[in-house]
């Protein structure tokens, strides 16, 4: 029965911690007072470490009576602190603080066990919804949430994507009169995060843009991004970005860009999943000064996560992350065209985030692409770059590398 207790807990609160692991759990029992700590960085390791056979045979416990004695698991979840504590006998009882939670479960002898208990009471829709308070917890508290608060998250990349694939052109075009074109790229940043986590991420940003004949500068564009994230090389989360933009142009140079987007992110090892959606609209100036070109860039998203409901038998299961922020992109690009068809782009970006907490909150990043652009009607560019980015959390601070090609 005991090991049914510890099982359970790693199954339903298995995910990331704020340690040099993932996912860190401490089992005590009152007998000897003997306790041990171990950590992963996949939830399917939890499950196999965390055995009452294998504790017991590194313990010399063999002599251990479940029905005698209390037994404790600690267990940081993405940063949330918390103790499952079965008694002897068949109480199990789920307690965090931080959250102002403390239940207690007991065996049916005609009913459901206190484990069957705790996992509904953990994912059923309910007055308390604690994972969607605990996915809530964990965009402010840890550094690699895939759905919010980190530079590798979902709701930084779709904010990005907004942002760039709107300003796509290097060379300060009066994007007006191109053609049709796709926008393809890579985005690379590796980084190590203050509790130790080793991050490396990928984002490709993919859009198709048409012109509209009928509403002469008027464009739509469909995108695509993806982003796929490895956590200490073991814990890999994905994202998929869906979204649609119209661009009016008001005057010459001049023009904005509304547009809906919806982004899934999710990972196995983490246990964890999370829907967003973007509302944006996008300003876009292109201008001359002292014979050089230059783009006034500006974005604001509103962005909330999406609640998710779906029934089992008779029960109703909620995904969420209880979420509603803003963020607001300002830009500056300086164009120097060279010769050849080369060309030049120098850059600086500020994005800042308002709303619910969230652990990293602004960037500004510095950055210069070079490549080659074809003609001004098509607008072919092919360029790569770099840029520096400086976050809220200093852990995140550093380069990236930019490749981008329009065509």
């Amino acid at each position: 029965m005991y090991r049914k207790v510890v099982l359970a807990a790693a199954i339903a609160l298995g995910s990331a911690s704020a340690q040099a692991a993932l996912f860190d759990v401490t089992l005590s029992w009152a007998a000897g007072g003997k306790s041990a700590s171990f950590s992963f960085n996949d939830a399917e390791e939890a499950v196999d470490v965390v055995d009452l056979d294998f504790i017991i045979d590194q313990w010399g416990l063999d002599g251990f009576d479940e029905s005698q004695h209390d037994a404790v698991a600690q267990i940081r979840f993405r940063g949330v602190p918390i103790q499952l504590t079965y008694e002897k006998g068949s109480k199990l009882i789920l307690d965090i603080p931080s959250l102002g939670i403390y239940k207690e479960f007991n065996d049916d002898p005609m009913g459901d066990d206190a484990i069957d208990q705790l996992k509904d009471y953990l994912v059923e829709k309910g007055e308390h919804e604690i994972l969607t308070k605990i996915n809530k917890v964990a965009a402010q508290a840890t550094s690699f949430d895939p759905v919010a608060g980190n530079p590798s998250s979902l709701m930084s990349t779709m904010v990005d994507n907004i942002y760039f694939l709107t300003n796509s052109s290097i060379t300060g075009t009066d994007r007006q009169d191109i053609d049709n074109q796709w926008d393809l790229g890579l985005r690379y940043s590796s980084y190590t995060t203050a509790d130790n986590q080793d991050v490396i991420n990928y984002n490709l940003p993919l859009a198709y843009t048409f012109k509209l004949d009928w509403f002469p500068g008027h464009r739509l564009q469909f995108r695509m991004p993806v982003n796929y994230t490895t956590v200490n090389e073991d814990a890999k989360s994905y994202s998929l970005q869906l979204g649609f933009a119209w661009t009016i142009p008001l005057i010459e140079g001049l023009e904005i860009t509304p547009a809906i987007d919806y982004g899934a992110a999710g990972s196995a090892e983490i246990l964890t999943v999370g829907v967003l959606r973007a509302l944006s609209l996008t300003t876009r100036y292109d201008f001359s000064l002292f014979g050089q070109n230059f783009t006034l860039n500006n974005s604001l998203v509103k962005i909330d996560s999406e609640r998710i409901e779906y029934e089992d038998d008779e029960d109703i299961y909620v995904i969420d992350y209880d979420l509603s922020n803003k963020a607001m992109t300002n830009g500056l690009a300086w164009h120097i065209a060279l010769p050849w068809k080369l060309a030049t782009q120098v850059f600086v970006r500020d994005t800042r985030y308002s709303g619910d907490a969230l652990y990293s909150d602004q960037v500004t990043e510095y950055g210069v692409n070079f490549g080659w652009s074809g003609s001004a009607a098509t607008n072919t560019q092919f360029f790569v770059g770099a840029s520096y980015q400086s976050h809220a959390k200093e852990e995140f601070d550093g380069a990236r590398m930019n490749i981008g090609l329009t065509f």
